[in-house]
């Protein structure tokens, strides 16, 4: 924070993050840095399921958010996995749209995998926020015109994560894969 980090990425996924970024954001930051979370990934629900179990997994989702965060409202909430967009009959996300219209989340968005998800992701003037993957070797985003798109939607927070390949790129060479046909 003190060297200009202005959002901090957390996830339901990720053990303890949200509690322990409740306690010391909380307590501390709370001015100087915005929170961003995840909807949980919702492994346990079967693509059949109930308006009730979608509305419950959903909200248990959210509701454990808020509360590890010690937030009554969420800056952000993105979808973990953007298959949740359309999958289930889109009513995940309509749940989601729920919550934003009252007053639970002020701003939804997505976290990405691939330039198809980040071009879809962008087209839609609902998500405020988008995070992806990229790193000096990944050029994909720039060839599928991602880029360019995101010029015209400045309402849109764009944050990248595995810049260095979750640090494989400032490790020794000794411990990088060996893949076939590619040398050092």
């Amino acid at each position: 924070i003190a060297y200009g980090v202005t959002h901090l990425d957390c996830a339901a996924a990720y053990g303890e993050a949200e509690a322990r970024l409740g306690q010391i954001v909380n307590r501390d930051y709370q001015s100087q840095v915005t929170t961003v979370t995840k909807l949980a990934p919702l492994t346990e629900l079967p693509e059949n399921a109930s308006d009730q179990e979608i509305r419950t997994s959903v909200e248990a989702s959210v509701y454990k958010s808020c509360c590890k965060l010690s937030m009554p409202v969420l800056p952000y909430l993105l979808l973990h996995r953007w298959q949740h967009k359309t999958s289930h009959e889109g009513r995940i996300w309509e749940r989601i749209k729920q919550f934003q219209q009252e007053g639970v989340i002020r701003n939804i968005g997505a976290s990405i995998q691939n330039p198809e998800e980040a071009l879809q992701a962008i087209a839609d003037p609902d998500v405020k926020f988008i995070q992806l993957p990229f790193n000096l070797l990944d050029r994909r985003f720039q060839r599928s015109g991602f880029s360019e798109e995101a010029k015209n939607r400045e309402d849109v927070i764009i944050q990248v994560r595995s810049v260095l390949l979750q640090g494989l790129l400032v490790s020794p060479m000794e411990i990088w894969p060996e893949i076939a046909g590619i040398s050092a």
